[in-house]
């Protein structure tokens, strides 16, 4: 287990000590590989239900959360960097930070929350909260890494975290239907002890899955003036052509006139729903790809950059060590050890 996880795990743990009766009614079920689950009782000085802790074999950590809580809660965390993604079908809740004061949240919603490393904010459960919640505490290097939250595609803020920004980053979303259709199939399908920790992570999982749907979409409720939702299909088509052919991508104009629309219109409306220009689109696919290609290591260098489209295998680097802040060669040898 890496130091950071220790840490994070040490943390909830004493959250969770905090919140529940004592160690000796916990409830532990380890399995190979580093996986384990916690469960415990509520507190009843505190309310009625249970809290279960799971440590992922893949690296995060997950706090399931189902029951009421009779008197106001309230307790501190310290961030440490990580990523918390929050979906929950009721409860009153708040969090507090020096910078923003605070943020009041009422019933179901899904939520990414960036703690950054040291800030600390208390948070609060208010008295007579229905208690049903997921929350997946999630690395920084595991964002981009095994679930393509740096993808181009995703939107900008959220992108930035998986790259690295460690800024306190908090929003919320409704929950969507196919969110509560998890939640339901956690209630009525009833598992053994022995299989609680995998299918808890399988559905935390399933979850994180649908975030990252949901954060590669643009709220269409206030489009700016120039495009119309009509005009939405042709620029989705539009970024579906680039995603095939970004070695070599068609001029603005030829893809203007590909998906049927005008140049101005392509370029502002895909910088808007993609948070990107379309230059800026392709490059990042065609880094992306490199570093790929560079783990693979079936081809040179040179090889690589020819592929991509790149004239010259300078443009290349240069392009490579601006986004990554690494040479191809530097990482290429990083990756054979």
């Amino acid at each position: 287990m890496q130091a950071d996880q220790t840490q994070m795990l040490e943390m909830m743990e004493s959250w969770m000590a905090d919140m529940c009766q004592s160690q000796e009614t916990w409830l532990a079920q380890s399995g190979q590989g580093g996986g384990r689950i916690l469960k415990a009782p509520l507190d009843p000085d505190r309310g009625t239900g249970d809290v279960s802790l799971v440590t992922s074999q893949q690296g995060f950590l997950v706090v399931r959360m189902e029951g009421t809580v009779r008197d106001a809660l309230q307790y501190n965390m310290r961030g440490n960097g990580w990523t918390r993604f929050h979906f929950r079908t009721d409860a009153e809740t708040s969090l507090s930070f020096d910078s923003l004061g605070k943020v009041k949240q009422a019933g179901p919603l899904c939520q990414i929350f960036h703690h950054p490393s040291d800030l600390e904010n208390e948070e609060s459960i208010e008295a007579g909260s229905k208690l049903d919640w997921i929350t997946v505490f999630i690395p920084p290097e595991k964002l981009g890494l095994d679930y393509g939250f740096d993808d181009a595609a995703v939107t900008e803020p959220v992108r930035e975290l998986a790259r690295g920004c460690d800024d306190l980053f908090l929003k919320n979303w409704r929950l969507r239907p196919s969110m509560q259709a998890i939640f339901d199939q956690i209630h009525n399908f009833p598992v053994t002890p022995q299989m609680e920790r995998t299918f808890t992570e399988a559905k935390a999982i399933e979850l994180i899955c649908r975030m990252a749907k949901l954060v590669t979409q643009r709220d269409l409720s206030d489009l700016p003036p120039m495009v119309k939702e009509k005009d939405i299909p042709r620029l989705e088509l539009a970024r579906d052509i680039l995603l095939a052919n970004y070695c070599n991508p068609p001029s603005v104009e030829g893809l203007a006139r590909a998906v049927g629309v005008n140049r101005n219109k392509l370029s502002y409306g895909f910088k808007y729903l993609y948070d990107a220009t379309i230059s800026e689109f392709c490059n990042e696919l065609k880094l992306q790809a490199a570093l790929q290609m560079l783990e693979d290591g079936t081809q040179s260098i040179s090889e690589i950059a020819y592929t991509l489209g790149y004239g010259q295998v300078a443009a290349f680097s240069t392009a490579f060590r601006r986004r990554f802040n690494a040479s191809p060669r530097d990482v290429r040898t990083s990756f054979i050890g």
